[in-house]
């Protein structure tokens, strides 16, 4: 059987709302690396960025996602994130799309996201890129813009059920938890303390991140990917990490792209 769990996988890791996908659609850039949504050609890669997180949707709709199929574990909850090696292959084979199949058996690099600091057993030969979060104040009106959202007198979740697997084709997990998850309104700060602090996708970020993060890792701090002048400096090591110069043009439009569409939340 094909080993699944080697270093052709890239995976994004970082806490929910802190920009993981916009820093996945950057490595769409690079020719060795497979776009979620079959695009070739770096001006068109941009362009469907630019379209998608710019339409007058919520957040979640236009956020663009993979479509490898693989959806037996859950990337933000404690859903299968134990699977041994050996489950994890043989469930790629079950689950995969064909899609997924063409890019593996021509050698790109498959792209996927994580929301949680420790790398599981069938991803520990993956390259990693990390988003950390040092400015706290920044993240928590993201998640806020994202993640969230207020109706009425309540705050309601617009994450996925963690029991059920949202994929790209299926969006109606994205839009609330079937009415399981709201929350009487109040402030961000008293939100934050009392329900989200301690999620899966978050709590691990705030309390274990030094720890388990690696020197072999590259890891942006949220400030970085704000600021795009700090950005494009620590993108060269993504460049020196494929062995490829992408144009700041690109990389401009795309940062623009997705700064704006957090601004016009």
């Amino acid at each position: 059987m094909t080993d699944y769990c080697t270093d052709q996988w890239c995976v994004v890791k970082y806490p929910c709302g802190a920009g993981g996908k916009f820093l996945a659609n950057c490595l769409f850039l690079f020719d060795q690396v497979a776009h979620w949504d079959g695009i070739t050609g770096k001006q068109e890669t941009v362009d469907y960025f630019q379209k998608t997180i710019l339409q007058n949707k919520p957040w979640l709709k236009k956020e663009l996602n993979h479509k490898w199929g693989i959806n037996f574990f859950s990337r933000s909850y404690e859903r299968n994130n134990d699977a041994s090696v050996e489950t994890f292959n043989n469930e790629v084979v079950a689950t995969s799309t064909d899609y997924f199949n063409e890019c593996w058996n021509k050698g790109l690099t498959i792209v996927d996201h994580w929301g949680k600091p420790y790398n599981p057993s069938f991803w520990e030969k993956a390259k990693k890129i990390n988003i950390i979060i040092d400015d706290y104040d920044r993240y928590k009106k993201l998640v806020m813009t994202k993640l969230f959202k207020v109706e009425g007198d309540q705050i309601i979740s617009l994450l996925d059920i963690p029991q059920t697997c949202a994929t790209s084709d299926n969006l109606a997990y994205t839009q609330k938890y079937n009415n399981q998850y709201q929350f009487p309104l109040m402030s961000t700060n008293e939100f934050f303390e009392t329900h989200v602090e301690k999620l899966p996708w978050l709590d691990p970020w705030l309390y274990d991140s030094v720890n388990i993060l690696t020197a072999k890792e590259i890891t942006f701090k949220l400030s970085e990917i704000l600021d795009y002048n700090k950005f494009i400096k620590k993108f060269k090591e993504i460049e020196d990490l494929f062995s490829e110069t992408i144009s700041k043009n690109y990389l401009k439009d795309l940062h623009t792209a997705w700064t704006t569409a957090n601004e016009n939340q």
